[in-house]
């Protein structure tokens, strides 16, 4: 397996997410672990840079453009169509692929070689502070672990829910020296339980005694590593467990904050302390490799932009349609100011994910659908705007990685499978479903509309309706902030539901759909590990 990482060096270059991950191994530099890591200092400064290997605008960029997120934009270069992302092309040479796979074990195997030497440092310590910090530093690694297998676990494993089948790598070992490492793919059922038992280890040696808080989110928390554990037993459908961890977050630290709070993590530079945040990564101004927005503009937000993806069609109509009274009217309108200037004025909908997620300077036009192509790629604008930019970095954002939100989603799958389970299957069975549904909608209605409920609601009558409920409202939720993908692939086959592109985003193309069924919901093992792992197995379709 070290073969194969070092091989890979060169093809990794151009992703953010392999960074410095493998630099460790670089000749020239100093590599013994025990010599790196002598001391509470130095295992906290590699904890860190652990967390700076970790890049989520990477899936963010992938799942944005290979879903039903984005149509092409007006100055679409051939951004999407040329590499085959936008066309749902997927194969064992694919470039996220190889990104997602050798930028997690890369980070995993630099956790290890750090793990091999922390007990060591723990037992000789004489000082309870620096113990104290060793034994974090151990939690945040093992946490750490955790995660990057959990997202190859996600993108990796073609049946979630199949115990026997194969999943990924379990890689809790630093791969030897003479190159020589193999490492076979492991069953699901290893690999939840291996990711469980991290989470569990770093709970036992720092994180268990804590309560959940929003302070300090943009580290690893107590509430963070049971948000891991919602989303690997909702993959797994241990709905048991999903329901037991999600309940604890109900009444704790976490919550829905006010409307505007939910704005404001967004749209302003207000982003500390937020109750809904649970994990993030907070971007300085001085990494300019970590950007999130340049894979739909190429120099400005908004209007002033190279514009090379729009909102897609479909999606921005299922936001449209949030408020009925507002829906097929324009984003603003030309007003008089108090010093007598024409301006641009935002008009308001009922629910703010409209506001977060529509840059206020788009153009959507009602008769779109009638459009010829082309007049509708240049005048039909739809403005990607959840993220504000830093103001000396363009393009780049801090990142959200789990909110309260999505744990409370989780828990509605969670509630519908049970239901499912008696065997009955009325409109009452929903009810938990449409009440946390109604409690995130009530919790983002725009203060400026005037209203105290919300302007819309789905209608939940079977258990395939639960389940489109509650993919239908992630999508909305969680646009642009790389959860559509993943969320398609363990509901889509439930609801019914795969990518579907309006029409006039994929006239050219002809990729309009994407069934829920399709072997490209799951990610091929890249081509060069398949030919420097001969223990290596191919995932079906590939």
């Amino acid at each position: 397996m070290k073969k194969t990482i070092l091989t890979i060096l060169g093809v990794c270059a151009i992703f953010t997410s392999c960074s410095d991950a493998y630099e460790i191994d670089q000749p020239g530099l100093v590599t013994d672990e025990s010599v790196v890591f002598t001391d509470a200092v130095s295992v906290a400064r590699g904890v860190s840079n652990v967390y700076v290997s970790l890049v989520p605008e990477n899936d963010i960029k992938f799942q944005t453009v290979f879903t039903d997120e984005l149509g092409l934009g007006h100055q679409n270069g051939g951004a999407g169509i040329n590499d085959g992302s936008y066309n749902f092309v997927m194969d064992s040479g694919n470039g996220y692929a190889q990104s997602f796979w050798y930028g997690n074990y890369g980070t995993v195997y630099q956790i290890n070689r750090m793990l091999s030497v922390v007990d060591g440092l723990i037992a000789k310590e004489t000082n309870n502070d620096n113990v104290l910090s060793l034994k974090k530093s151990k939690g945040e690694l093992l946490g750490l672990r955790a995660y990057c297998h959990l997202k190859l676990f996600a993108y990796f494993t073609p049946d979630y829910t199949n115990d026997s089948g194969l999943s990924i790598m379990k890689a809790d070992f630093v791969p030897s020296d003479d190159f020589k490492t193999r490492v076979p793919r492991s069953s699901v059922k290893e690999i939840e339980d291996f990711i469980a038992k991290d989470i569990k280890d770093a709970m036992d040696v720092h994180f268990g005694s804590q309560s959940y808080t929003s302070v300090e989110n943009h580290k690893l928390t107590k509430g963070a590593l049971d948000a891991m554990l919602v989303k690997l037993y909702s993959m797994t459908e241990n709905y048991d467990q999903v329901i037991e961890i999600a309940s604890r977050f109900i009444g704790s630290a976490h919550g829905f904050d006010a409307p505007s709070s939910y704005r404001d993590m967004y749209l302003t530079s207000d982003f500390f302390s937020k109750r809904e945040i649970i994990w993030s990564f907070l971007r300085d101004e001085a990494e300019t490799t970590r950007t999130v927005s340049d894979i739909w503009y190429t120099n400005r937000i908004g209007r002033e932009g190279s514009v090379s993806f729009d909102i897609g069609r479909s999606l921005y109509n299922d936001l449209d349609r949030l408020d009925p009274s507002k829906t097929n009217q324009p984003v603003f309108e030309i007003v008089t100011n108090e010093f007598g200037a024409r301006v641009e004025q935002r008009i308001e909908r009922a629910d703010l994910r409209f506001t977060v997620n529509v840059h206020q300077q788009s153009e959507p036009k009602a008769n779109y659908s009638t459009l010829n192509n082309e007049v509708y790629i240049q005048t039909d604008k739809l403005f990607v705007g959840k993220y504000i930019e830093k103001s000396r970095t363009i393009m780049q954002s801090n990142m959200i990685v789990f909110r309260f939100s999505d744990i409370m989603l989780a828990l509605a799958e969670a509630r519908a499978a049970k239901n499912a389970l008696t065997g009955s299957n009325t409109v009452d069975d929903y009810s938990t479903v449409q009440s946390i549904i109604y409690n995130l909608r009530r919790a983002r209605i725009n203060p400026s509309s005037g209203i105290t409920e919300p302007a819309s609601m789905p209608t939940i009558t079977s258990l395939q309706s639960a389940w489109k409920a509650i993919l239908d409202e992630r999508r909305m939720e969680f646009a642009f902030e790389g959860h559509r993908y993943l969320d398609v692939k363990r509901l889509g086959r439930k609801a019914n539901v795969g990518f579907v592109r309006d029409p006039q985003d994929c006239f050219r193309n002809k990729a309009c759909n994407l069934v829920p069924t399709a072997h490209e919901l799951t990610m091929p093992i890249p081509r060069i590990e398949m030919n420097n792992n001969t223990t290596m197995v191919q995932n079906p379709g590939y």
